[in-house]
């Protein structure tokens, strides 16, 4: 496997905090809290998420209904 597959099948932090829109520290608090997206513990202050991880745990989220009462 080459070096510039893994970097396009890994995100960073930071990376994986861009593509959903949300701050590092926000999508850190929401994998501590078991609410983000599957996360893989490279290290004690590593972290790396799988592009597919991201992309699954952002279509899950989205809603279908375009009411806002419904988003409530």
């Amino acid at each position: 496997m080459s070096i510039s597959s893994i970097n396009s099948t890994w995100l960073t932090t930071a990376q994986a905090a861009a593509r959903i829109g949300i701050a590092r520290g926000s999508l850190g608090r929401l994998v501590r809290q078991g609410r983000g997206p599957r996360v893989h513990k490279i290290s004690e202050r590593t972290w790396r998420f799988r592009v597919s991880d991201v992309e699954a745990w952002i279509n899950n989220r989205a809603y279908e209904s375009a009411d806002p009462e419904d988003r409530q």
